[in-house]
């Protein structure tokens, strides 16, 4: 039995090669653009953009596979899917991202932990820059600056070639 919430995604909506439209698509169901949409795109179910397909404006949907043109911002909720032929002048929001080899994408990109419209508040980053993890990092750089002034001192005093090498290594492998 159906959830009250679900989408019926048993409806599929073409807009075949040759067709051109202008306005805007609200849809429950899935979409798959083939011809040219200048206006915005917005469904509870999955997008298919074709090879030969071209959207001029904002998409919002749940899943989406593209092979042929968007020129403005894709939000998708789950997957998007960049084929290699696909081609994105625009930003992208997102949870999953999937894309071929050849795909071209110009833009940002902003991927996120769950499925809210891909503007959640928990962002992946690649290098995440919280309050708990400065102290840290500003102990692990200036204690390897110490390391490496003792073993330059070692290396110089003694002569030691080998000290420097070896303290600046276990240092490392600490971290």
């Amino acid at each position: 039995m159906a959830k009250y919430n679900e989408t019926d995604n048993t409806i599929i909506s073409f807009i075949s090669n040759g067709t051109d439209i202008t306005g805007d698509i609200k849809s429950n169901g899935d979409i798959r653009i083939d011809g040219s949409l200048k206006g915005n795109l917005i469904t509870k179910g999955k997008v298919v953009i074709g090879p030969t397909g071209k959207v001029n404006g904002e998409v919002i949907c749940k899943n989406s596979e593209v092979s042929g043109l968007i020129e403005g911002k894709i939000i998708v909720n789950s997957l998007l899917n960049l084929k290699a032929s696909s081609k994105i002048l625009g930003d992208i929001a997102t949870s999953k991202l999937s894309i071929e080899s050849g795909a071209i994408f110009s833009g940002t990109c902003k991927m996120s932990d769950n499925d809210n419209n891909g503007e959640a508040s928990t962002t992946k980053e690649k290098n995440p820059k919280s309050p708990g993890n400065k102290g840290l990092r500003d102990f692990a750089r200036y204690s390897g600056m110490a390391f490496q002034m003792i073993g330059i001192i070692l290396v110089t005093t003694w002569g030691l070639g080998l000290t420097y090498y070896t303290l600046s290594q276990l240092f490392l492998s600490v971290l």
